[in-house]
């Protein structure tokens, strides 16, 4: 079972849409024959806020094999606290790319993580 779904292109490139599905609904998802088939998540251009980051950091924790990646994403402050908290815990997403995240607490989160298998950063200028 996956879930992939892209925000649509914005003519504000430092403004991305809210992702549509609720931090329940997501995690109903999730829960939806857990078990028998590996839930996985792509997202690419939203923000996510503080359910939905629950929803998938619960859902990392609970079942390892679920696969998250994600990019060009960005997070309600209270999205980065929970995300952030999540990969202190090592249940972090397999992707994250270009994200929107505050570099020094990233890498405080990351400290000793081994199960990221990939981080790309975008060079600020």
């Amino acid at each position: 079972m996956r879930l992939t779904h892209d925000a649509e292109d914005s003519d504000d490139e430092d403004s991305h849409p809210i992702f549509p599905i609720s931090g329940p609904a997501l995690s109903q998802f999730f829960l939806r024959d857990a078990g028998k088939n590996v839930p996985s998540l792509s997202l690419t251009g939203y923000t996510l806020d503080e359910d939905q980051c629950r929803a998938i950091i619960t859902s990392i924790a609970k079942e390892e094999e679920n696969f998250f990646e994600l990019f060009k994403c960005d997070f309600t402050e209270a999205g980065e606290r929970i995300l952030l908290d999540g990969m202190r815990r090592n249940y972090i997403p397999a992707y994250l790319s270009e994200c929107n995240i505050n570099p020094r607490s990233l890498a405080d989160s990351l400290r000793g993580n081994e199960n990221l298998m990939a981080l790309r950063l975008e060079k600020s200028t």
